[in-house]
């Protein structure tokens, strides 16, 4: 049975399975960026597709955009600028529909010259969590923090790479002038190369727990923010290669409220057990999360019969502190009947009847050492 319930902390993503890239030049994605224009809203790009809006605006005083700027290029969108002041900024805003995974760009012409001195600001967020960039700065430029500073004259096709690990559904990239910028700066301006990325966000995992609870283990996991989610399917494992499917529960779908699930394995297997969740879009996509870890705590031997009553063929069981149990079946005249093993992928076991066995009830006994249980079966 799953239980469905809200609310938790922490941040775990789920990782994709391998997808196509995403792309999106500013000069001839349609609709290709028009030359001067402030914004531009590019519609379903890529597969799955997300809608992409970017945006550019002033901070500061009177500043004026030169050279036809904004406009996309081959290299990616140019803007060139006179700042007033060294208090300036231009702003640009990149909006993502539904966030998505491994953003990465260019920045192109970040330098110092002999009057002016360049200084970006990259920013990205999912919700209300920032998302930091990973920066690889060319020869020309400076790093702190998420900021980059030009140091020296490049000769214009030096690039500087901006790389997003996790999500984001919003960049901000703020173009301003440096600490050693003169009082009136002359005209500068930088290129923000094409973006790439590997395809929107289905599902954004907060947690996921597996801890024991009575003579089972109960998993929990949090989402907060689904995109086009289909289903959860809980596999389980016994030795972190082969995970068996053991549950599956339909997802939330799209929403950006917080999501919290709870399943309970009623019949943990021996040992560690090894959870993970798949989650599956609509379209077919699916994810894998991290791998919760734990191990039932009780020690009393278990012997359950699952469906009762049974076909003659086989009676399926879970048991559990049962080491090397021998299983027969005893009629109440007690006449017994051995029982041949047989290990689901499940880990449920199998045993298989005698042919000659007629329908009716019967006692099923497990004996191991120390330990003699037994149960009612009845044999349809």
């Amino acid at each position: 049975m799953f239980v469905r319930y809200a609310c938790i902390s922490g941040l775990v993503l789920l990782s994709a399975l391998p997808g196509n890239a995403q792309d999106l030049h500013f000069n001839t994605t349609a609709p290709a960026w028009v030359d001067g224009a402030r914004s531009n809203r590019y519609a379903q790009i890529g597969n799955p597709a997300v809608d992409v809006n970017v945006s550019v605006a002033s901070t500061g005083g009177s500043q004026t955009f030169t050279l036809g700027t904004p406009k996309g290029v081959s290299t990616g969108l140019q803007l060139a600028v006179n700042f007033a002041t060294t208090g300036d900024t231009k702003v640009v805003t990149v909006t993502f529909a539904e966030g998505v995974q491994g953003l990465s760009f260019s920045l192109l012409g970040i330098d110092k010259g002999a009057n002016s001195q360049d200084k970006v600001t990259i920013s990205g967020s999912i919700g209300r969590r920032s998302s930091a960039p990973s920066l690889n700065p060319s020869a020309y430029v400076t790093v702190s923090g998420n900021t980059l500073t030009g140091t020296a004259d490049d000769p214009g096709s030096a690039a500087s790479g901006v790389a997003f690990g996790g999500y984001v559904d919003k960049v901000t990239i703020t173009f301003g002038c440096g600490p050693n910028s003169p009082a009136n700066p002359t005209a500068q301006g930088i290129t923000i190369g094409h973006l790439s990325w590997s395809g929107p966000l289905p599902v954004e995992l907060v947690s996921f727990t597996a801890k024991p609870q009575g003579r089972g283990i109960r998993l929990d996991w949090v989402t907060n923010g689904e995109r086009n989610a289909g289903q959860y399917h809980v596999e389980r494992s016994r030795d972190l290669t082969d995970f068996t499917p053991i549950a599956s529960l339909p997802a939330g779908g799209t929403t950006d409220q917080r999501q919290t699930y709870g399943f309970p394995d009623e019949w943990p297997l021996e040992g560690t057990n090894y959870y993970r969740l798949r989650q599956v879009d609509v379209d077919g996509r699916s994810a894998y999360s991290k791998i919760a870890a734990a191990t039932a705590t009780d020690s009393e031997p278990i012997l359950d019969v699952l469906g009762n009553p049974t076909d003659k063929s086989a009676i399926r069981v879970y048991t559990r502190n049962l080491p090397d149990s021998i299983f027969q079946l005893l009629t109440s005249t007690g006449q017994v009947y051995s029982l041949n093993t047989a290990i689901d992928g499940d880990g449920t076991l199998r045993l298989t009847t005698p042919a000659s066995l007629l329908p009716g009830m019967y006692w099923l006994r497990a004996d191991t050492a120390g330990h003699r249980i037994s149960r009612v079966v009845v044999i349809r």
